[in-house]
């Protein structure tokens, strides 16, 4: 019997051990869990939504005003792009508490590159940040058609028209 108490005894505390082994800091660290689009994807719609998610609550309100301004976008001739964050309200909406959407106020320009960089001040509910600079890089779908060439073609199709009427009235 004595065996089997000892015994016990030294399994709770192996496992209490290990159960505090682990830097429980380092599992609550603010980090980004998923992007959409994806860092280096290609062909991106022009009326994509950014979607970042996080390992934490990310839109409480004692963060907001913090976090929204953690948010910048650039092109690749590296102008800022001026952008809109959304942020649901985490007591109406719990389940988006995790979830920052950011648009273009003006939309992406075809064939473009953007690079969203994301501040390391940003923070979680529970006080911890990314620490570092994150960024999430994305190209848009290029239609292939040259604006150039359509207002080429577009005078040329306008040139055969007026040569057309002049034969007509030349009969």
């Amino acid at each position: 019997m004595k065996r089997i108490l000892v015994f016990s005894i030294i399994m709770v505390m192996m496992l209490s051990m290990t159960a505090f082994a682990g830097d429980n800091n380092e599992q609550s660290l603010l980090t980004i869990t998923e992007t959409m689009p994806v860092d280096g994807a290609k062909d991106i719609p022009v009326d994509q939504v950014i979607k970042l998610s996080f390992s934490n609550n990310v839109i409480n309100s004692s963060i907001r005003e913090n976090n929204m301004a953690c948010f910048k976008l650039v092109d690749s001739d590296d102008n800022d792009v001026t952008i809109e964050v959304f942020m649901d309200d985490d007591q109406i909406h719990p389940d988006q508490k995790r979830i920052i959407k950011i648009t273009p106020t003006e939309g992406f320009a075809e064939n473009m590159t953007y690079t969203l960089k994301i501040n390391g001040d940003m923070s979680g509910k529970n006080g911890n940040t990314l620490e570092d600079e994150l960024t999430v890089s994305f190209s848009t779908v290029s239609t292939g058609i040259d604006s150039n060439v359509i207002t080429i073609a577009a005078i040329f199709i306008i040139a055969l028209v007026v040569v057309f009427i002049r034969r007509s009235k030349a009969k």
